[in-house]
């Protein structure tokens, strides 16, 4: 495939650096700032460079993967399909839900595939989990706690989309990874809580902190802390009617029966492994084969319920 990288930010510096790894790809940049794209291109040694997307979809690309901040995802996939591009757009797939629905309609429209970049979906991990609830050995998975501590994020990106709800930022839609597993893991939501407040970080004009209660239509209940006050990655636990699982994100899963021997798994999680994983599956999916993904429909449920969690803090409300 001829691949374009729309953002060279640092999640589109990994992509490319993963497109590279993979080895089998042709890779152009698009960059609006130019001093960045040749710094990007010069560093990965790229020859196709570009600082106009319209001028990068005139160069015959299969597939542009978008890692702009969120408020610019909707132009740059809408753009890309109408120029017979798949699309792999970073995670939340837009950063309102009429953008969102603009992929959604072009996609629709132009028969072109569309992946969302909720990259955990693939951590074997997960998967694994995926299984077991699936199996029943473990029974009815009753509560369910994550946390995520996510400070080092904040120093990591070159535009300010973080600092500002106006660009896409946000701590529920930055990490919508959470809210987007969980879906995976037990299905649609029937009520909701959510408190989310700026405590620490009062340079950001939107939140550092939040606290969400999630109902699933199956009962079970989830609780999820998300801060970008402390760095100490993600976990996951999961109470069920016969034992319990905890999950660590860096690659260890422990599985406590009630009855029997608990089993500790460790998986390799090398990140950047992760995003040539989620790029495989892409491949497959443009290619046409039958493959489970986050489509843009399940990224506007998504973005939908990020929406719905803001609204019921604002309002003080528990939503049904």
């Amino acid at each position: 495939m001829k691949v374009l990288v729309v953002g060279t930010g640092s999640i589109g510096r990994r992509h490319i650096e993963v497109l590279q790894s993979i080895g089998r790809h042709d890779v152009g940049i698009c960059e609006l700032d130019k001093n960045n794209a040749d710094e990007a291109a010069q560093k990965y040694a790229i020859d196709e460079v570009y600082y106009d997307l319209d001028d990068a979809l005139e160069s015959g690309f299969d597939a542009v993967i978008v890692c702009t901040p969120n408020a610019y995802h909707a132009d740059a996939s809408v753009a890309a399909m109408e120029a017979r591009c798949d699309v792999l757009v970073e995670k939340p797939i837009a950063s309102s839900i009429a953008d969102a629905w603009q992929i959604v309609t072009a996609s629709e429209r132009t028969g072109r595939t569309v992946m969302v970049g909720y990259t955990l979906r693939v951590y074997p991990g997960l998967r694994e989990i995926k299984d077991l609830i699936d199996s029943g050995r473990l029974g009815k998975p009753v509560s369910v706690r994550v946390n995520l501590n996510a400070a080092v994020t904040l120093v990591l990106n070159k535009s300010d989309y973080r600092k500002s709800y106006e660009t896409g930022g946000g701590i529920i839609y930055d990490y919508s990874h959470e809210i987007d597993y969980l879906r995976y893991l037990f299905g649609e939501i029937k009520r909701h809580a959510c408190f989310v407040d700026s405590q620490v970080k009062k340079e950001l004009s939107c939140d550092d902190v939040a606290e969400i209660i999630l109902q699933y239509e199956s009962d079970t209940i989830a609780s999820i802390h998300m801060d970008y006050v402390l760095d100490g990655g993600r976990t996951l636990d999961i109470v069920c009617e016969k034992g319990r699982m905890h999950y660590d994100f860096n690659g260890s899963l422990c599985i406590k029966p009630e009855k029997g021997d608990s089993q500790s798994i460790r998986y390799n999680v090398d990140r950047n492994e992760m995003f040539a994983k989620q790029f495989e599956l892409f491949e497959k999916a443009c290619r046409g084969e039958k493959v489970a993904y986050v489509t843009a429909q399940d990224g506007l449920k998504v973005l939908q319920i990020c929406e719905d969690l803001y609204e019921a803090n604002e309002k003080n409300i528990v939503g049904f």
